[in-house]
């Protein structure tokens, strides 16, 4: 199972959530998302933009290819990522790879994403 190999986590123990912008948006969102809960307070600040990078950013972590291409484009400049799983594949199979404080966070990724559409 890809959640349980010696990948290193990196959540740190502040746990907080740094940049500002999709421009500033770096390697630890997905850390962060994949070992605390976030609030929807603290995701409020970002756009509709940044709110999609952050939650594709959690597949991404996992290996899931990306089709379109602004996701594809950002994430193959991230060191960390390494396109596996076919996204059919990896939609089939999602519990098999996000952890619950994931599921819990993409809920609350999504529930913005829904209110600033």
């Amino acid at each position: 199972n890809y959640l349980t190999s010696d990948k290193p986590s990196r959540c740190g123990s502040s746990g907080g959530i740094s940049g500002g912008s999709a421009g500033e948006l770096d390697d630890i969102y997905t850390y962060v998302l994949s070992c605390r809960y976030v609030s929807e307070d603290e995701l409020a600040v970002y756009s509709t933009s940044e709110l999609a990078i952050i939650r594709n950013e959690i597949f991404a972590r996992h290996g899931r290819i990306f089709t379109k291409q602004t996701y594809k484009d950002y994430f193959s400049q991230k060191t960390w990522y390494e396109p596996t799983y076919d996204p059919s594949y990896f939609d089939a199979n999602l519990d098999s790879f996000l952890n619950d404080y994931e599921w819990a966070n993409l809920a609350v990724v999504q529930k913005l994403e829904d209110a600033k559409s």
